[in-house]
């Protein structure tokens, strides 16, 4: 047995659990196109003229299922046009969890490869301020590209800082923060043979340092009243749970949870795993 089973078997009540998870882990899920309201109508009128199905996605109004007629990563009426975008359902849940509205201040902290962050800005509507931060410069760029491509480009402000830094140069100034934390990824540790082979315990433990860093730093950039959205797309209660409850803990009365959700593998919900903790201040 490796590294990485040894230490994830542990979370469960019996192997058979185990088992069951990472089969539902190394099953395949499929995109789901994501679309702005506005783009609605030329949409469904493009996907009727190719005749495709019109098949809303169960995760989220403004989204379609990939269609069963079309192989996977086949350009789609409206594509080129960039009326939609492609996407992993479970990567709507953050943002849906922020609730941006237009006329804010929001920081997406760590926000490439840029499709939760250009969701927030077609939510916004144009109205506000939105800054968009990642580290990597590559990274950064395939942001640009995207928003551009999506007409977003002058509404974004793209950063390329040290996401801990906006404590100081931005004190109490989001409504609404994302942190959409580095983390385990054990999904793709699983789809890995390599990384599964190099695993070790210690992943976690430099992971969950970071995250709490990002957080406690993060939350002095919120305004009071305001609300931050801590994700991960890791099963690790270490770098979930228990660290959400050891920073309300921590900030007392300062620090009000007001949803915990964790969405589980489903290759039938066409789901990845990801955990979304709300906070508001």
């Amino acid at each position: 047995m490796n590294q990485f089973d040894e230490y994830y078997k542990d979370l469960f009540a019996s192997t058979a659990e185990f088992n069951e998870w990472k089969k539902q882990m190394l099953a395949s899920t499929h995109p789901i196109l994501r679309f702005n309201p506005a783009n609605e109508k030329r949409l469904k009128s493009l996907w009727k003229e190719s005749g495709y199905q019109w098949v809303i996605s169960p995760h989220y109004k403004y989204t379609l299922e990939w269609p069963k007629e079309v192989a996977l990563g086949e350009a789609l009426p409206g594509y080129e046009e960039h009326l939609f975008y492609v996407q992993n359902a479970s990567s709507l849940f953050p943002v849906m969890a922020l609730d941006p509205q237009p006329g804010e201040k929001i920081l997406d902290a760590c926000a490439a490869p840029g499709g939760k962050a250009l969701f927030i800005a077609e939510l916004m509507q144009g109205e506000g301020e939105f800054l968009a931060n990642d580290l990597s410069r590559d990274r950064r760029i395939r942001m640009h590209q995207i928003f551009k491509e999506y007409g977003v480009e002058d509404f974004v402000q793209i950063m390329g800082r040290n996401a801990m830094g906006f404590a100081k140069s931005h004190p109490e100034y989001f409504d609404r923060i994302l942190v959409d934390a580095p983390c385990s990824s054990e999904k793709h540790v699983l789809a890995s043979p390599k990384h599964l082979e190099e695993w070790k315990p210690g992943r976690v433990r430099h992971l969950k340092k970071l995250q709490w860093s990002l957080l406690k730093t993060l939350w002095k950039a919120l305004k009071p009243g305001g609300r931050l959205v801590y994700a991960t797309c890791s099963v690790a209660p270490e770098e979930n749970e228990e660290l959400i409850q050891k920073f309300v803990q921590r900030e007392k009365e300062g620090a009000v949870l007001k949803e915990i959700k964790r969405i589980q593998p489903s290759a039938e919900g066409n789901l990845d795993p990801m955990f979304i903790s709300v906070l508001e201040k």
